[in-house]
């Protein structure tokens, strides 16, 4: 997934958070989705929205999980991650 499709996803996730209308726990699962959804989104697209050093805080945390639970590697950034980084490029070529 490129940073475009990236940036589309989390879009369409935060439209579909707001859209929760029911109170109790099912709003506030939206809500706290929500939280998640907005900060990866700002670090994703920190060229033209700002964020803040609890978005990044956010961001690293779920890298951290990925890379421990080995869905990537080590060295790799999921907000990075595309098809140069992951080799799809040179294999589509």
């Amino acid at each position: 997934m490129d940073k475009v499709n990236l940036q589309e996803f989390l879009e369409a996730e935060i439209k579909r958070a707001n859209a929760v209308t029911k109170e109790g726990d099912r709003k506030a699962m939206a809500q706290g989705r929500l939280s998640v959804l907005e900060a990866i989104l700002r670090v994703v697209d920190k060229g033209t929205r700002p964020n803040a050093p609890q978005d990044l805080g956010v961001a690293e945390a779920i890298n951290d999980l990925l890379q421990a639970i080995r869905l990537i590697k080590p060295h790799q950034t999921f907000w990075r991650l595309g098809p140069e980084a992951s080799g799809q490029a040179e294999a589509s070529k």
